[in-house]
Parts: C-alpha cells; structure tokens; sequence
C-alpha cells in the first residue's frame, strides 16, 4: 500500500495539520500537476512534430505506443488536477465552517488523494523515462536530419 510513502513532512501531519496547512499542501500539488502537464504537452509535441518523419516500423510502433501511454498520462493528470482543484474547494469550506463537513471523512480523503498523487508521481517519472529512452533508442536507429525539411538561417 502506499500509505508508508506521503508527501507529507511527518507521519502524523495528517491528523495534526490545520486547513490552512492542508491548502498549503494542496496548492504545491496542484502546482506538480501543472508542472507534469507542462511536460506531458512537451512530450506530444515531440512526438507529434518529429516522430512524424519515422521510417522504421518498429521505430513507428514505438512512438505510437508512447504516445497512447502519453494521452493516458495526460488524462489522468487532468483528472487529478481537477480532483486537487474541489478538495481545495471543501478545505475552503471547512475553514469559513468547521461543521460544514466531517473532519474525519475529509482527513481520510485526503489520504486517499495523497496516494493518488504518490502513484501518479510514480507513473510519471517511469513515464518520462520511457519518452527518453524511445527518443534516444529512435535517434541512434533512424536519419531524422536527411528526412526532415531543412530551414535555412537568414
């Protein structure tokens, strides 16, 4: 389970931490997925730019198999950024009325949302490792420059 790996600053900040602390917390992470976004859209780019020009079969179905891995990536990011996104809003609401919801329950979703993020950093980085390797393993095995349109300088 992931529940030994938080993002947390020690084991019991979840149950000791105030709602502003927890905003905190849910502002770097929402700041991540921007990050992780901002990379995902990077790696469509090039895929989507220079994989074009690709004349190995091989070499194709390993872009076009990244690329799905890439879109799924994506999505959950999304996903996650947007569930970031209204647990930021029930914080809000627990701060203007501590009755408003049960603290217990939304500690325990707040949980469940960390290990979330754990396993979406966890999928990114294996992810972003494997953009990598493609592009290098598609660099070494094709001649991109002789396929590309060339734009000369002026």
């Amino acid at each position: 389970m992931m529940n030994d790996m938080r993002l947390r600053p020690k084991s019991d900040y979840l149950k000791t931490a105030n709602w502003e602390q927890l905003y905190v917390l849910c502002e770097h992470w929402r700041d991540d997925m921007g990050f992780y976004l901002d990379e995902l859209k990077f790696f469509q780019k090039l895929i989507n730019k220079y994989f074009l020009w690709l004349a190995k079969d091989e070499n194709v179905a390993k872009a076009e198999a990244i690329f799905v891995d890439v879109k799924k990536g994506t999505l959950e990011a999304k996903w996650l950024e947007g569930a970031i996104c209204e647990h930021m809003r029930h914080i809000s609401d627990l701060m203007k009325n501590a009755f408003s919801r049960d603290a217990q329950e939304f500690r325990q979703d707040h949980a469940v949302l960390e290990d979330k993020m754990v396993e979406f950093t966890k999928l990114f980085r294996k992810l972003k490792a494997e953009v990598f390797a493609v592009t290098e393993y598609i660099m070494e095995t094709e001649d991109l420059p002789a396929r590309m349109p060339y734009k000369e300088r002026s």
